[in-house]
Order: structure tokens, then C-alpha cells, then sequence
């Protein structure tokens, strides 16, 4: 997971940053600028953690057991538990609405995610991620 400074920013001063990121998030009309914007701003690690959201997102859509995604996406069983908690209480419906809505197969979300994944192991795996060898 990223890593969040201990200083607090002020309630009023995040409240104009946060929508100030809003704004240049609702100026990206095409897919190739959102793609831009997202390889400008997000580090490696940040853009592998969100892909990995989504595709824990669209397993639980497709209700693939927690254990099966665990392994295929290498994220703690934890993590889904919690994730599983808000998908439940329906804290994901605008996502979910998104997924359902521009239905793809399982398995080509699937092999979108394997193919940004670093190696499981070794030292390769750094060097993976420090080069920004994936695509989404």
C-alpha cells in the first residue's frame, strides 16, 4: 500500500487541492489523455495497486471465490475480506455500475492485470516495476 504523510493537511485547503484533482480528472475526454494523466501522475507501484483494485472489483462481480483471487491477483486474503465488506454494502455501486455497464471478459481483464504484474519472486521483481515494464 502507498504511504500517507503524518501531517494533516487542513479540512478547507484538501477540500480545494482534492477538487482541483477532480477538475483535471473531468478534462480527460478521451482515453488516451486519461492514459496520459495516469502515467504523468501515478507512480508504478500506485497504478499496479489500482489495477489490482479493479480487477478484485470485477472478480467479485463475476463471484469468483476469494481464495482464487488472492492467488491469481497476489493480494492478501485481508484485503479482499475488507474489500468484500464494502462491495457488500454497496460502497463499490458506481464502479460496479461502470463494470456492468462495459461488460468485458473476465479473462481479458484478467490477462490485462497479469501482464502489469512484477515477478512473485526475486530480484527481477523491483527491477520489473523500477523500469515500468506493464500496460494497462
Amino acid at each position: 500500500m502507498s504511504q500517507v504523510s503524518k501531517r494533516k493537511v487542513e479540512d478547507k485547503s484538501f477540500q480545494k487541492i482534492f477538487g482541483k484533482f477532480i477538475e483535471v480528472l473531468d478534462l480527460n475526454k478521451s482515453k488516451k489523455n486519461t492514459e496520459s494523466f495516469i502515467y504523468e501522475f501515478f507512480y508504478p507501484t500506485e497504478r499496479i495497486m489500482f489495477a489490482k483494485r479493479i480487477g478484485i472489483i470485477y472478480m467479485l462481480i463475476e463471484k469468483v471465490p476469494d481464495r482464487v483471487i488472492a492467488d491469481t491477483l497476489s493480494v492478501s486474503t485481508s484485503t479482499i475480506g475488507r474489500m468484500i465488506d464494502k462491495y457488500e454494502k454497496g460502497e463499490y455501486s458506481y464502479l460496479v455500475s461502470i463494470m456492468k455497464r462495459n461488460k468485458e471478459s473476465i479473462l481479458d481483464i484478467l490477462e490485462k492485470i497479469y501482464f502489469i504484474m512484477p515477478p512473485k519472486v526475486g530480484r527481477k521483481r523491483y527491477r520489473f516495476v523500477r523500469q515500468g515494464k506493464f500496460h494497462i
